[in-house]
């Protein structure tokens, strides 16, 4: 590629959103969402059809700046967000991206949307867009 990308990993399970550093030598990769395989996948959807996703923000900036509308009947950003599961995962990987282990929360039950991972002192500290809290979780204990 034209100014030296190269590719590290691809066909990840989910929609990958931080990198960082893993004391191992890899990264952590944290997807705030994965693919469903098989099945309808909202995000998909709309990464397709990015004419869809820009009204849903318009309309959401509309619903903000109190525009005199029935908030309530607007498709916005909730509403997409009703569609997509709250499945969360962080994959480690190695420095050459194979894949060394996988952290699943399939319900969302302890974090979810998970968009950062840090680690330090021997704990992960999982971040989400979604959620006014930090989880710590202890790399011994999995």
């Amino acid at each position: 590629m034209k100014g030296g990308a190269d590719l590290f990993v691809e066909n990840l399970p989910g929609f990958p959103d931080n990198i960082r550093p893993s004391s191992s030598g890899g990264y952590w990769v944290c997807m705030a969402n994965i693919r469903s395989n098989p099945g309808f996948s909202m995000l998909d959807f709309l990464s397709e059809r990015p004419c869809i996703k820009r009204m849903i923000f318009k309309v959401e900036e509309c619903r903000n700046k109190d525009v005199t509308v029935n908030k309530n009947q607007l498709f916005s950003q909730e509403t997409v967000m009703k569609f997509v599961p709250r499945y969360s995962l962080v994959l480690e990987l190695s420095d050459s991206g194979a894949f060394r282990r996988s952290l699943h929360d399939p319900d969302g039950q302890v974090a979810a949307y998970i968009s950062e991972v840090h680690e330090h002192d021997g704990h992960l500290y999982l971040g989400s867009f979604r959620s006014p809290f930090l989880c710590r979780l202890s790399l011994k204990s999995i």
